[in-house]
């Protein structure tokens, strides 16, 4: 009796966040009867609210010496183990719980999201399929689950979990709302429109929706719909999501001020926050209106920024364009020189950005290497013979050769390949 008095009184300064004192309670428990079992989870638990994971592990690998197959046990030690950052060792943990029969939902979520961070998704989907067995009504592990399917291009099976999803929670809006971007991504807009009238429906006033409108009006090429919602729902609406739509349909409707004041409110308005796409859309009006000194202050406010992603690589090509521009020929090659290497890495961290090759192949025509520029350019056709700007790019290298037949040629068919080139001109 004496003893569950110690673990009960243990239990409630655990609740009430004593863990010291808990301790103390269940070390006194422990005197009484040191083969009990739970006293030792109890400590456990406490050393691990105290950060103390040496302690904690020593009272777990005591459970073990009293029952060698406590599944629970390697549970607690995997969970330490992931606390400690050694995800080998936790996994290993939490693999031998699970093949001694431990099947709380709480450890195929964790080895789910483990694998998961670790980008080995199948086992992802593996484990947040073992929690669904324990409860299918789980809302959060269907949406990972579901996030997984989408990352991994598996866009039916997305989409049939979705439905799984919304059947089953029909009041949570993220299904509606995930199932709509979905099928805008993939062009699917008359399924999009039904199932954002749905949703519409079922959350009249939920302002998400009326945005998810907007994007929609914008696919259908209404814009003046979608900046008609944007101007009058959305008038006081400064978040960052709403003004960067605004910007996009003010430079599809050639507003071009318009837009450079929106996106300069963005910035104004985050200054806490780096906006590397606003900077990046102010690049690219600075560029086309010939004002390259403010383009080169963006650039190099990016550049500077260097979260190396592709506005980063990016900025770093379109600063060899402004060079040009500003100073001359051989100033721009003298800084592709330095950078190339720089460029060639970004198109190895981003082998589906077909951009970042264009921008090489350009680099290696500026420093007359014509036969890299010509790879650049081949490899994409190779790649898809439908992309006008490669054969723009490869016209240029042409041309630039001397080759004005085949140059003429390539150009012929980077009109009929591209609505832009073929609208705006080559």
């Amino acid at each position: 009796m004496i003893t569950q008095e110690y673990i009960n009184q243990a239990k409630v300064l655990y609740s009430v966040g004593n863990y010291r004192e808990s301790i103390n309670k269940y070390k006194e428990a422990q005197k009484q009867n040191p083969m009990d079992i739970d006293i030792y989870f109890g400590l456990s638990e406490s050393y691990i609210m105290l950060e103390d994971f040496i302690s904690a592990e020593e009272c777990l690998n005591n459970i073990l010496l009293i029952d060698k197959d406590n599944a629970k046990a390697y549970f607690y030690l995997g969970n330490i183990k992931f606390l400690q950052d050694n995800q080998q060792d936790g996994k290993e943990a939490y693999l031998k719980a699970i093949s001694l029969g431990f099947s709380d939902i709480d450890i195929f979520i964790n080895y789910a999201i483990i694998c998961e961070e670790n980008e080995d998704y199948y086992k992802a989907l593996k484990y947040y399929n073992k929690a669904l067995s324990k409860d299918k009504f789980r809302a959060d592990i269907m949406l990972r689950k579901i996030e997984i399917l989408i990352g991994m291009d598996k866009i039916e099976e997305a989409l049939e979990n979705l439905d799984l999803f919304i059947q089953i929670n029909p009041d949570l809006f993220e299904g509606y709302h995930l199932k709509f971007l979905i099928l805008i991504e993939n062009n699917r807009l008359q399924e999009a429109q039904q199932i954002l009238q749905s949703a519409m429906a079922m959350f009249p006033e939920d302002e998400g929706f009326l945005f998810d409108k907007v994007i929609l009006f914008e696919e259908q090429q209404k814009i003046q719909e979608a900046l008609e919602i944007l101007e009058t729902v959305f008038k006081n609406n400064n978040s960052k999501i709403v003004l960067n739509e605004k910007a996009k349909i003010y430079l599809s409707q050639n507003e071009v001020q318009k837009a450079k004041n929106t996106l300069k409110q963005i910035i104004d308005l985050n200054k806490d926050e780096f906006n590397e796409d606003s900077s990046f859309y102010l690049i690219m009006i600075y560029i086309s209106e010939n004002d390259y000194l403010n383009a080169q202050k963006y650039i190099d406010e990016i550049i500077e920024y260097k979260n190396e992603g592709i506005y980063y690589y990016s900025a770093l090509f379109l600063k060899g364009q402004v060079i040009k521009a500003l100073y001359g020929q051989n100033s721009c090659k003298d800084y592709y020189e330095n950078t190339v290497g720089i460029l060639r890495q970004g198109s190895l961290d981003y082998l589906d950005n077909l951009d970042l090759i264009i921008y090489r192949g350009i680099i290696y025509k500026e420093l007359e290497n014509y036969e890299r520029a010509l790879e650049m350019a081949n490899y994409i056709l190779a790649i898809s013979d439908n992309i006008g700007e490669a054969y723009l790019l490869r016209a240029q290298i042409y041309e630039a050769m001397g080759d004005i037949e085949k140059s003429q040629s390539d150009k012929k068919l980077a009109v009929d390949k591209s609505e832009i080139l073929n609208k705006f001109g080559i």
